[in-house]
């Protein structure tokens, strides 16, 4: 035979010797490493890259929203020290004890009552209030007195702490509304250290005088010390005039000025890039009207990048790993390749010499996978026909629909006119059911004719005019109904069939017909580029039970959009309420106002022109 067995059952032609087969190897296997390794080496770069970018921009915006929600609490805070200011501003009899005991010169009962006050007033304000130290409440006076809170009315020339007179002093002069300032004083006379407040002015809004909450720095700076920070990382609020209120850490003031004065916008918020302590760091600025407070975060570039490295360096070893794991599939996948075009040539060989085929199977891994293509796309491809039919048939369904609609109203045209000439053929003239007949097919097209397009009020108006005919010879003229609109209200645009709802609940529910002093008051305004229309009726009018439950409904239909109510109990109140507000907005709609034995008044409104 032209061909020798190996003991793995691969054929070999004479003269192909071992080397040859394993160079030919080594460059399918290069080959398909070069193929494999070299896309994915570009992805892990690249998505590398798209990570630490957005590791970096999540960092960023983890500073951001830290620095927000410090500068929502302490918000808070001042908005509460607003609130202390209007309960003793309100609070009449507080507010005037506290000015006597101040102004008036001759006060001797002062001391036991202002304490009384404080006691049971004052002190439950912020007693509750673990961040505030103390609060002043001073009336400008010529004595020198000012209340302390716990402690009562107190004398400036034997209180310990004083810095603050001149603070208010200074921020009235520049009409400032509220302003913070950081101070400090010794709280007793044994402490050997001063206690660190900040102090926020809010001034009286009827009288010359001032509240002082004093708030404890190291209350926020021991929130700041719960706070997963980067290393380096500082963040402070500082007040108009550049001093620290509060801080994760004291920098330099020179340094912080430096810093403050570079940044562009002082009193807007701020995101970029600033020197600070001789090295780039990211700065957030967050800035409240509040008080004029800057909150700021800065992250030195250094402490940002770090975690950004480390990253990297994961990325970097994933990126290896899966390089060696691409070696090794390519290795095996190049390998079984290789085999099988080993085996398809000595296959196509043997043909061609014609030898026996018998002992040299194709490979099957190879022609399966071709068959498993070919089977899925041939799936596919009759899935996509089914579809396409489905479809067409479903076109065709819609369009039968389609002409079965269009038909159905010009049957019912066509009807109305076959009995209004019967009609006419009976009598020899004109009849009143000839002229309802009329309305009704005036009504019926108009109501059919370009569903969903708005209208004007003059084309509503016209359609309810040959409802109320129709209702009017129906019964006998036994009502009557009174319009009031001027005459530019009718170019404005309103939806279909509004106001015929309406006034036939009028006609339903409002008339007993025991009499014929039955009347609807059709009332029209504009006013501010909004129409208001009026349907007023002197019927038996609503009950205060039942007028309570359909504004409940309507209440619930417009918080839910559901028409809660069944057909025949009103219906046309709420469809008329909910297509307003569908169509115009949820701030236009109906309103409806009855006294039993006296009559109904139903309002809507829309928008003019």
């Amino acid at each position: 035979m032209a061909f020798r067995r190996r003991i793995t059952g691969t054929y070999r032609p004479k003269g192909h010797s071992r080397s040859v087969h394993q160079r030919y190897f080594l460059h399918t296997l290069f080959l398909s490493l070069f193929a494999t390794l070299t896309p994915v080496a570009l992805m892990t770069v690249l998505i590398s890259s798209i990570m630490i970018n957005n590791l970096r921009s999540s960092a960023a915006d983890a500073n951001s929203n830290i620095l927000s929600q410090f500068q929502t609490n302490m918000e808070n805070t001042i908005s509460e020290v607003n609130y202390m200011n209007i309960e003793i501003s309100v609070n009449s009899s507080v507010y005037h004890l506290l000015k006597r005991a101040m102004t008036l010169k001759d006060y001797s009962p002062s001391t036991s009552k202002v304490q009384q006050t404080v006691n049971s007033y004052l002190i439950p304000l912020i007693a509750t209030k673990s961040y505030i130290d103390s609060m002043y409440i001073y009336i400008d006076n010529p004595y020198g007195r000012f209340v302390s809170i716990p402690e009562g009315l107190c004398w400036l020339s034997q209180y310990r702490d004083t810095s603050w007179l001149e603070e208010y002093l200074s921020g009235k002069e520049s009409g400032s509304n509220i302003w913070c300032c950081p101070r400090s004083y010794r709280k007793y006379r044994f402490l050997t250290e001063d206690t660190r407040i900040i102090s926020v002015y809010q001034p009286f809004y009827y009288t010359n005088g001032v509240s002082i909450i004093n708030l404890s720095a190291d209350y926020f700076e021991e929130e700041l010390r719960h706070l997963s920070l980067a290393p380096g990382q500082i963040i402070m609020a500082v007040n108009e005039q550049n001093e620290v209120l509060f801080s994760s850490s004291y920098p330099e003031k020179e340094t912080l000025d430096t810093l403050l004065s570079s940044i562009p916008t002082a009193f807007q918020d701020y995101t970029g890039t600033q020197q600070f302590s001789g090295e780039r760091s990211y700065v957030v600025q967050l800035y409240s009207r509040q008080g004029s407070i800057r909150y700021l975060s800065i992250t030195p570039y250094s402490s940002l990048y770090q975690t950004v490295y480390q990253f990297y360096g994961y990325i970097m070893i994933l990126a290896f790993f899966i390089i060696g794991l691409c070696i090794l599939i390519s290795w095996l996948i190049s390998r079984q390749f290789y085999q099988n075009i080993n085996q398809l040539i000595l296959l196509f060989s043997a043909a061609e010499r014609g030898e026996d085929l018998a002992d040299i199977k194709p490979p099957q891994n190879l022609y399966g996978l071709l068959m498993q293509n070919i089977t899925q796309t041939f799936v596919r491809q009759n899935a996509l026909k089914m579809q396409i039919k489905e479809n067409e048939y479903q076109n065709q369904i819609l369009e039968l629909q389609s002409l079965q609609t269009q038909i159905s109203p010009h049957f019912l045209f066509n009807t109305l006119k076959s009995i209004y000439w019967m009609s006419f053929q009976l009598t020899g003239s004109g009849n009143d059911v000839c002229c309802m007949i009329e309305n009704m097919t005036d009504i019926l097209d108009y109501s059919l004719n370009r569903q969903g397009e708005l209208v004007t009020l003059e084309a509503e108006l016209h359609n309810t005019r040959n409802y109320i005919e129709i209702q009017q010879i129906r019964h006998n003229h036994q009502f009557r109904v009174d319009w009031d609109y001027p005459p530019e209200v009718l170019s404005c645009l309103t939806i279909r069939l509004l106001l015929q709802p309406l006034v036939e609940n009028c006609i339903v529910h409002a008339f007993t017909w025991e009499n014929d002093q039955s009347r609807i008051r059709i009332r029209i305004r504009e006013r501010e580029q909004v129409i208001t229309v009026k349907i007023i009726d002197n019927g038996i009018g609503i009950s205060k039970e039942h007028l309570q439950e359909i504004r409940s409904r309507l209440k619930i239909q417009n918080d839910t959009g559901h028409i809660s109510c069944q057909i025949g109990s009103h219906i046309g109140l709420f469809n008329c309420n909910r297509r307003l507000s569908l169509t115009f907005g949820d701030t236009y709609g109906l309103t409806i106002h009855s006294k039993e034995h006296a009559g109904t008044v139903i309002s809507l409104c829309f928008p003019g022109r």
